[in-house]
């Protein structure tokens, strides 16, 4: 791992950071993710590409972009300088035919969720497409802005063939926490299904929420995205009336606030399985609600505290959509 804490810019010294899946090869390079913190004081979470053969850098591709990079403006000043995560821990996929590594990455260190966003890309958890050969940035689509709920991007995408206005085109479908799929063309980041921005829950009790969210259209949910009172068993009932809920998008407070899908998710790190023959792609996704509670800051406590919420439906389903068109075929829970 000692070729993992080169070209941060940055003294990583014995900050955390590991790997937890393994890279991915592209003709003679080995490009590799990393798992790090998201607390202040992580180390950064760039992606980098190395020589098989000497197992130099060949290129690393800034999560946390530098100055003069493509995003820099929408951030702090200087922030590549000090803060750190927006890695990508669960995986990457490569288009070996087109040159192109997909990254699925996480969120900036919780220092930049206490203040209202520059921009959309300030505290990015995105799926990004960059050159193999050079690591340059292609395009990027983001799924959550303003992350205040752990929607790290769980797993790598799936190339699939869709259909778009009577034509196949190439895309790539990527799983969220969130319990949604999001598809964008292959090779121009063009979104192959519908994605609609609208207007989400704003923050409170000194937190600032991004006023809108983007909600995919297309395929449908493959875990559920609210939890309704008849939904708990009835001993919880009367902790549940007590806190905030019925938005997927309804930020952490001091009262608690539920969170479903839970902070594991929606879509786990197993990711999705397509079966080209039949043009369907396969979820395993998990139905358990949390709680997102807000308590004042403490030495020894972390800033959130999160807990289960009992119900009697909060079990993991098996979900199947029709890549072609993205209806949700069939849907089985254990």
């Amino acid at each position: 791992m000692g070729g993992s804490r080169r070209g941060t810019r940055q003294e990583v010294g014995d900050r955390y950071l590991v790997s937890t899946s393994p890279g991915v090869v592209y003709k003679d390079l080995l490009i590799w993710g990393t798992r790090v913190g998201e607390d202040a004081g992580s180390a950064p979470g760039h992606v980098r590409a190395y020589d098989a053969r000497t197992g130099k850098i060949r290129w690393t591709f800034h999560t946390i972009p530098w100055l003069g990079e493509f995003g820099y403006d929408t951030w702090p000043a200087e922030a590549f300088k000090t803060a750190g995560g927006s890695n990508s821990w669960p995986g990457m996929t490569v288009d070996t035919a087109r040159g192109i590594v997909y990254v699925p990455t996480g969120a900036a260190d919780a220092r930049l969720l206490r203040r209202r966003p520059r921009g959309r890309q300030s505290v990015r958890k995105l799926a990004a497409r960059a050159r193999c050969d050079d690591g340059k940035r292609l395009w990027h689509f983001q799924t959550v802005h303003h992350d205040l709920w752990d929607r790290d991007l769980p797993a790598a995408p799936n190339l699939v063939t869709v259909t778009r206005d009577s034509t196949r085109v190439d895309a790539i479908a990527q799983i969220t926490k969130s319990g949604s799929c999001s598809s964008s063309i292959a090779r121009r980041g063009d979104r192959s299904s519908d994605r609609r921005t609208r207007g989400a829950s704003i923050g409170s009790e000194r937190r600032a929420a991004w006023p809108t969210q983007p909600f995919p259209v297309k395929p449908a949910p493959f875990a559920r995205q609210t939890l309704q009172e008849s939904d708990v068993t009835p001993s919880e009932r009367r902790r549940f009336r007590l806190l905030r809920h019925g938005s997927l998008f309804t930020p952490p407070s001091r009262a608690g606030t539920v969170v479903l899908p839970g902070f594991d998710g929606g879509g786990e790190w197993g990711g999705a399985a397509v079966d080209p023959e039949t043009a369907t792609l396969y979820v395993n996704g998990s139905d358990v609600p949390w709680i997102a509670a807000m308590r004042e800051r403490m030495p020894h406590l972390p800033r959130v505290l999160a807990c289960g919420l009992g119900s009697p439906s909060t079990r993991r389903s098996a979900r199947a959509a029709t890549a072609p068109t993205g209806v949700v075929a069939t849907a089985h829970r254990r």
